[in-house]
């Protein structure tokens, strides 16, 4: 008997909600929701609030003949992750913020200038519901670059290949064969143009020939 009763109140309470009313509320994922009812009648709205690092598409739910919102409209799309890619890349500067995993709305990277270039204005950027902010920085170089190293008698370039040599780039020299270096071999480009070369090639001497037992020499030099 006791479980007719409840059987029976339970049809009288269902049948009082009209056909226009919309039961809970959908689960969308990072939704936040400070109260939750079995039941919204037609035309009630909800206030959507997201969880940190994520923004809402639409700011309210509305019921509206038993739907939630446009029959048409996809609820799974009312949450947006707004958490923006890893930093773009700038020309001459490196990231120099931890990595993260996620970079979610109001976090922000640090960038620093590669040696030899100067930073102008400020090195970070944010991110905005998705989308990093603007930059507002560039890295330029310190002084006029120089043309490529200049040739030395009896020398070569001793320093990788670059495509630019920016002010205080500096490139070393070997000698030749048979050839000797007198100073030190290397030289540092300055605002455009590279400093004089404090070195030489010199050609090697021998000086006298060796001692070597049982040997005779046919002509003997000092040099």
């Amino acid at each position: 008997i006791l479980n007719e009763e409840i059987l029976f109140m339970l049809l009288i309470l269902f049948s009082n909600i009209p056909e226009s009313a919309c039961g809970e509320l959908p689960a969308i994922p990072h939704m936040e929701v400070e109260s939750q009812r079995n039941n919204y009648m037609h035309g009630e709205s909800v206030t959507i609030n997201c969880k940190e690092g994520y923004v809402a598409q639409f700011v309210r739910l509305t019921c509206d003949e038993g739907k939630w919102n446009d029959s048409e409209t996809s609820l799974e799309k009312i949450s947006i992750l707004s958490h923006c890619a890893p930093p773009p890349k700038v020309a001459n500067a490196v990231v120099v913020t931890s990595r993260q995993k996620e970079y979610t709305s109001g976090s922000e990277a640090t960038y620093q200038c590669r040696d030899r270039y100067t930073i102008k204005g400020v090195a970070t950027v944010t991110c905005i519901n998705g989308t990093w902010g603007e930059r507002n920085f560039t890295c330029t170089s310190n002084g006029n670059p120089c043309p490529n190293p200049p040739e030395v008698a009896h020398a070569v370039v001793d320093t990788s290949d670059q495509t630019e040599y920016t002010s205080g780039s500096k490139v070393t020299y070997q000698c030749r064969d048979q050839y000797t270096m007198e100073g030190v071999g290397r030289i540092t480009c300055i605002n455009g143009q590279w400093e004089e070369e404090k070195f030489t090639c010199k050609k090697c001497k021998c000086g006298k020939l060796p001692v070597i037992p049982n040997r005779e020499a046919t002509s003997q030099r000092n040099t």
